[in-house]
């Protein structure tokens, strides 16, 4: 059997919800959300990734995530054609220089 296409994961592990700014880890490559992440680390500062069978054994860090622009996209291209009307995020000068 030969498989065509890869699963897209939109759902964040940590929120169980769809990812609207996905960051990927730069070690594993596993994507999870920006305010997911971020939540968990706050509680759990020393979490690994989440992810069933991840090899991956460093504790997330923000520093090892980078914003996933391409998951984004598809994200957005699929609630587009489904019909899922998103509402824009608003930037201000606090969203524009937070880490």
């Amino acid at each position: 059997m030969v498989m065509t296409q890869q699963e897209i994961v939109t759902k964040c592990p940590f929120l169980q919800k769809e990812m609207t700014e996905p960051m990927q880890n730069k070690i594993c490559k596993h994507n999870y959300d920006r305010e997911g992440v971020t939540n968990m680390l706050k509680v759990r500062p020393n979490s690994r990734c989440p992810i069933l069978g991840c090899g991956n054994t460093q504790p997330l860090k923000m520093s090892n995530l980078e914003e996933n622009m391409e998951l984004k996209r598809y994200i957005e291209k699929k609630g587009r054609q489904a019909g899922i009307k998103r509402p824009r995020k608003k930037f201000t000068s606090d969203t524009l220089f937070s880490p």
